[in-house]
């Protein structure tokens, strides 16, 4: 018995140990981290582009309106760019109010706004294009936002 209690007691005190505690918790593990970059010049620009109006009538604003935006759609097709890159972003028509200390507010115009986003694919262009845009009435500018196209292609590039 007393063998028996003491190869008991020697087992354990040998799995205890910390060589065979560590091949008996280690599991196969392999990580493998990479890092790749390429670059790649922009092909297309992103531009947002519109007008503002005010008038003392709702006609009048959308009236000035739509003149200075139908300049931009010239201005833009003029410059080569496709209509399917011409897409209307929004469009909002709304009262201005006037406030006056112990009066009411009342309405003291109507303001229109109308935007459109642009995809510009001639880069040596862009500039052209903004300064047309500014000569045709547009007074709300955003962008331009660069990126490449077939972004697709240039990571599969940086993957191999």
């Amino acid at each position: 018995m007393k063998k028996i209690v003491f190869s008991a007691f020697f087992s354990l005190l040998l799995l205890s140990s910390p060589a065979v505690a560590d091949v008996a918790a280690t599991a196969t593990t392999l990580d493998i981290s990479a890092e790749a970059r390429v670059k790649s010049a922009p092909d297309i620009a992103d531009i947002s582009a519109g007008v503002v109006t005010s008038s003392s009538t709702a006609d009048k604003a959308l009236a000035q309106n739509t003149l200075r935006m139908n300049g931009l759609f010239r201005a833009l097709k003029a410059a080569g760019v496709a209509e399917k890159d011409i897409q209307t972003s929004m469009f909002n028509i709304g009262p201005q109010y006037e406030y006056k200390e112990n009066k009411p507010a009342r309405i003291a115009s109507y303001q229109v706004s109308d935007t459109v986003s642009v995809r510009l694919r001639d880069m040596k262009n862009i500039g052209a294009v903004l300064d047309a845009l500014v000569a045709q009435g547009a007074n709300q500018i955003n962008g331009p936002q660069f990126s490449v196209e077939n972004a697709d292609a240039a990571l599969d590039t940086a993957r191999k």
